[in-house]
């Protein structure tokens, strides 16, 4: 039953709007307002579906009650009743919140359809979305993880961060491997994969639903994998499907299901990856610090993934395998990078090497080697950032 407050500026006004209500047979007039101040208190007091205000009300007009109502109770819908359905009718109507705007003598069929249509507008709190835009905790962050040459150690970033996310949030965190060919995520995760971002391309259109079966289950954390084909992409038809309305329709899937999605992107960009760093809420740049060429290509990357965001803060640089002795440091990297480095991951080469080999996680095999605790440092560090900006939303 869709509950109603009809304004009533003169005694009899509302009968023809009350006998179109009754032939729908789904409405419930609660109220009656005489005048605009009435019209807004009863909205206040009984939180109807839809109030009908007429924009000529006695000391406060329709379009002032629509301005208060979507202050004071936004989830009542306005719907303005006009002498004449006029585009500057309609201007105001919108300028003052309105959900509609509908002139007194409109046919039967369209009040009744229009009534529904605002009332069903109140059941947006019930949809999955909702949540995700009103509570700061539980809006979705996005998060790519880089380099400017391999063997950085990107991916074993982003397969622990991920893996530590999902052991911290069940169901909630997953991963895209986002490379055209020679992915790892999968022999990190010790994962067979069954299909991967290209077959989820060859379909004409996404849904939750097909993009779910193309999720893949680290089953010891429930992180669930988007893996790279196991195979080069060599066909240019292949190629161009994935394509930035396809990472745009996935993305927003994705989003919209869980709420931390990491991506691991290669070092050798491909046109999307800046599209990808731009739906990002951050992206982590990983270098090491054995090289000046690695290091300055590094320097590179971190201008274009700020130019992508568009904010130098969102931008995280990662020292990665940091010798205790050699040529570069720290001062060294982040002069001439001209960035503070965020988080400093240690030379533990044999952990690394022999979770990869072993499909094994860092994070829960070796928790303890100094490796582990970096990285849970890391994860740490980026959860209460998250964790601040949500509290200051």
């Amino acid at each position: 039953m869709i509950r109603i407050v009809i304004t009533e500026a003169s005694i009899g006004m509302a009968d023809g709007i009350r006998q179109q209500l009754a032939s729908g047979g789904e409405f419930e007039i609660v109220g009656y307002a005489r005048d605009g101040l009435e019209a807004a208190q009863l909205a206040i007091q009984l939180s109807p579906d839809v109030l009908m205000v007429h924009e000529d009300l006695p000391e406060v007009s329709g379009y002032r009650v629509s301005e208060l109502v979507n202050a004071a109770a936004s989830d009542v819908g306005v719907l303005v009743l006009v002498e004449q359905e006029t585009p500057e009718a309609l201007r105001r109507g919108m300028a003052a919140g309105a959900r509609a705007v509908l002139p007194l003598d409109a046919p039967t069929d369209r009040l009744v359809a229009l009534v529904a249509e605002v009332a069903s507008l109140k059941g947006i709190r019930d949809e999955p979305e909702f949540p995700l835009v009103t509570d700061p905790e539980r809006m979705p962050v996005s998060t790519a993880i880089t380099s400017a040459r391999g063997g950085a150690g990107k991916t074993t970033v982003a397969v622990n961060l991920a893996v530590l996310f999902a052991q911290r949030f069940p169901n909630q965190v997953a991963l895209v491997d986002f490379h055209g060919q020679f992915g790892d995520a999968c022999v990190a995760l010790d994962i067979a994969p069954n299909d991967s971002i290209a077959d989820l391309a060859s379909f004409p259109e996404l849904d939750a639903e097909l993009v779910q079966t193309h999720l893949m289950t680290h089953a010891p954390t429930s992180l669930r994998l988007l893996a790279a084909p196991e195979v080069p992409l060599d066909d240019d038809a292949d190629i161009a499907r994935i394509d930035t309305g396809f990472m745009a329709s996935l993305i927003g899937h994705l989003r919209r299901s869980y709420r931390f999605v990491f991506f691991d992107i290669p070092p050798l960009l491909w046109p999307l990856s800046e599209y990808v760093f731009s739906r990002c809420q951050q992206i982590i740049v990983v270098t090491n610090l054995f090289d000046l060429a690695a290091i300055r290509n590094c320097r590179s990357l971190l201008m274009l993934a700020e130019d992508a965001v568009g904010d130098a803060e969102r931008v995280k640089l990662v020292a990665n395998r940091s010798p205790r002795r050699g040529d570069f440091g720290l001062n060294d990297l982040e002069q001439t990078t001209g960035r503070k480095v965020y988080c400093q991951l240690p030379d533990d080469f044999e952990t690394a090497t022999g979770a990869l080999n072993g499909g094994l996680p860092v994070v829960t095999e070796y928790p303890n080697s100094p490796l582990g605790k970096a990285l849970s440092g890391l994860a740490d560090q980026l959860q209460r950032e998250f964790h601040s900006k949500a509290n200051n939303a």
